[in-house]
């Protein structure tokens, strides 16, 4: 069963920290929504009941907090908010905000600019460390990537595309940096930044599929690459799943509407992903098998989902305001059941020839 909490402004990003109930939710109206906050909370998770343990509000003249990168090893984050429009404008707008948590508060310590746009339109989408912590990398609305060497967040290298950057993540195991633009995937070398490979827009049949999220396999799923696809004409998403030189390993049909939101849960053995009819699904990501779906999650979209720590549940956030804390412990337990009652038939099937012996002896 599903719970609901509503925030008062619209969700765009959410992390869990290392902590098993402890969530971190950004969001905000931006500056043309008098009244509505622009805010970073964190929440402790009770019950399946969000309860609020610190609160950074953001200037009213700025946007609402749109990209969340927890830190992998220390308590702090970065917090991608742009500032007032006459900043933006002015080339003093440091969006890129880092945090340290300290006594289940949030503090805010310094603040940097990942993009030098003076279009107020333009936000950091995305942001993700690297597996060692030394590393940040940045994904704007403009197309600049920017990897920053941390904690000094200074930069590393640039780069700019053509298109926005929709997603990036970076793999646990050899420094590899995966992002993509709605036509196009890229490889680099996160420390020289150079090509490694590449995957241009995907074709199946007659349709053409935009790439809509990315994320290098986690523990059991080490040495593997998801990446979404949403068909153009908005009729439908697939999940494919790569090694990491890009083979394909399998190619699947994720829902007949497109997917707005995607996470890999910490041990790399479940996927979950919004979609536009306002569900939430959750799947393996051995094969994709179902495990379940959330119908009408939200009133609208999810714009961001993410596991905690052993999987048990998934948080969803939405621009309609809205948390919802959707638990997984029961099917988790119930798939574990029907395993050992397999392994129990197997069993019994080969010890019962031993037990009972076909030819009965017959007495003389």
């Amino acid at each position: 069963m599903k719970t609901q909490k509503s925030v008062g402004w619209p969700v765009f990003s959410l992390s869990f920290t290392p902590s098993q109930d402890t969530l971190l939710v950004g969001g905000g109206g931006g500056a043309t929504k008098a009244g509505v906050k622009n805010a970073l909370v964190l929440f402790k998770i009770v019950d399946h009941q969000l309860h609020e343990q610190s609160e950074h509000l953001f200037s009213s003249d700025g946007d609402g907090c749109m990209s969340i990168a927890l830190h992998p090893k220390d308590k702090c984050l970065v917090a991608g908010v742009n500032g007032s429009t006459q900043e933006i404008e002015q080339g003093t707008n440091l969006n890129c905000k880092s945090f340290v948590i300290t006594n289940k508060k949030l503090r805010h310590v310094t603040s940097f600019q990942s993009f030098d746009s003076v279009d107020p339109a333009v936000y950091q989408k995305i942001a993700r460390f690297s597996n060692d912590g030394k590393l940040l990398v940045t994904g704007a609305s403009d197309g600049t990537l920017g990897v920053w060497k941390w904690p000094d967040c200074t930069p590393s290298f640039t780069k700019k595309e053509t298109r926005e950057i929709v997603d990036l993540s970076v793999d646990p195991t050899n420094g590899i940096l995966g992002y993509i633009i709605s036509n196009k995937l890229v490889l680099l070398d996160l420390q020289k930044g150079k090509p490694r490979a590449g995957l241009e827009q995907i074709k199946m049949g007659n349709q053409l599929y935009d790439f809509r999220a990315i994320r290098y396999g986690r523990k059991q799923s080490e040495g593997s690459l998801f990446v979404v696809l949403n068909e153009k004409s908005k009729k439908g998403s697939y999940i494919q799943k790569y090694n990491l030189e890009l083979k394909l390993g399998w190619s699947k049909q994720s829902s007949q509407k497109p997917i707005t939101s995607f996470a890999i849960s910490p041990d790399g053995l479940l996927m979950a992903y919004g979609c536009s009819d306002l569900s939430v699904i959750v799947s393996s990501t051995n094969q994709m098998e179902r495990i379940r779906q959330f119908s009408n999650a939200h009133g609208f979209p999810s714009t961001c989902l993410d596991f905690n720590i052993d999987a048990s549940l998934v948080v969803s956030g939405s621009a309609d305001s809205t948390l919802v804390v959707l638990p997984l412990g029961s099917e988790k337990s119930s798939s574990w059941i029907y395993i050992l009652i397999a392994i129990l038939i197997v069993l019994v099937g080969l010890l019962l020839p031993h037990v009972i012996d076909p030819q009965p002896q017959v007495a003389i």
